[in-house]
């Protein structure tokens, strides 16, 4: 059996990347790229933020671009005293969204306990075509799998606030010092879309063998 994932246009994300010039931003920029559900409510990252000193929490800027289908973030963020901290950019085009991935320091992505170990967010191709950090509060299973085989990644349980927070000040260490990872493309070339095509090319290719 073959397995082709989701994957990431990557002329798109040569072509964005170099019409974005680079950050200027005296934040470090941590962003959430999609709709936000109960399978990807970001509580777990909220909490953490609001219990990080106030000496770190205020370098952070923590976006939302997507729309938010709970109906319960802005509530969430009010809750935990974040708004000035955190903004919501609400849905925009394709195009935007991964000019959003590529302007940002690093990447959030949840993913909820509730969901099957083989569960993939189509996201995830899209975030790992950035070559930006990923800070993933997901279960153990094939989401986790994927991010440990890319690399550059701070992995924590869907519920583990203290490691995120320990999290945070580590991505806060290394942007301090302007030495965030990035994530090597020969890493996620398997995710290329134009791979993609060439793989199931090659197994179309062996279906239609006809046997003897």
């Amino acid at each position: 059996m073959a397995t082709i994932y989701n994957g990431f246009d990557a002329a798109e994300f040569a072509k964005v990347r170099g019409e974005i010039r680079s950050s200027t931003s005296s934040l470090l920029e941590l962003t959430f790229v999609g709709a936000v559900t109960d399978v990807s409510w970001p509580g777990t990252l909220l909490e953490a933020l609001a219990r990080c000193p106030e000496t770190l929490r205020r370098d952070i800027r923590l976006s939302f671009v997507g729309l938010d289908l709970t109906g319960r973030l802005q509530q969430e963020i009010d809750r935990l005293g974040l708004r000035e901290h955190v903004e919501l950019v609400g849905y925009v085009s394709h195009a935007e969204a991964v000019r959003a991935l590529l302007r940002s320091d690093v990447l959030y992505l949840p993913v909820s306990e509730r969901v099957h170990p083989s569960y993939v967010p189509g996201k995830l191709f899209e975030y790992l075509g950035s070559l930006k950090p990923v800070l993933a509060t997901v279960p153990e299973g094939e989401t986790a799998a994927l991010l440990k085989r890319a690399g550059s990644v701070w992995l924590c349980g869907p519920r583990d606030v203290r490691c995120v927070v320990e999290s945070l000040r580590e991505l806060h260490s290394l942007w301090a010092k302007r030495a965030l990872p990035s994530r090597d493309v020969a890493a996620v070339r398997e995710f290329d879309r134009r791979e993609q095509a060439k793989v199931l090319a090659g197994l179309l290719d062996k279906l239609s063998i006809p046997r003897r």
